[in-house]
């Protein structure tokens, strides 16, 4: 069965994390991490944080576009894609909270 995976890639000294469903589809991303010791912690709270319902703030747009962020108490894991439907926009999280507690990471090269 294939899982979905935290891409992780290293630009300059910072770091920065994808999550992306078993098709391929990124479906998750983090912001900026100054050192791997941060994206492994953010990784590991994500893979916690995700698997629930309540860390989910459904956002929408100033395009009228869907998105949602996933959150542990006030910090900030990541934001999703944008969404043309709040209901696509809910299968998204619902893939977060099947991928997120068990997906592989994945080291790309640096850019």
């Amino acid at each position: 069965m294939r899982k979905g995976k935290y891409k992780v890639t290293k630009t300059g000294k910072e770091y920065h994390w994808t999550l992306t469903a078993k098709n391929g589809e990124p479906i998750l991303s983090s912001h900026m991490l100054s050192s791997k010791k941060n994206y492994e912690k953010s990784i590991a709270s994500a893979r916690i944080n995700g698997a629930d319902i309540n860390n989910f703030e459904k956002l929408k747009a100033i395009d009228g576009s869907y998105y949602f962020n996933l959150k542990a108490g006030g910090e900030h894991l990541g934001t999703s894609e944008m969404y043309p439907e709040s209901d696509v926009r809910l299968i998204g999280i619902k893939s977060v909270m099947e991928n997120a507690p068990d997906a592989k990471i994945v080291i790309e090269k640096e850019k």
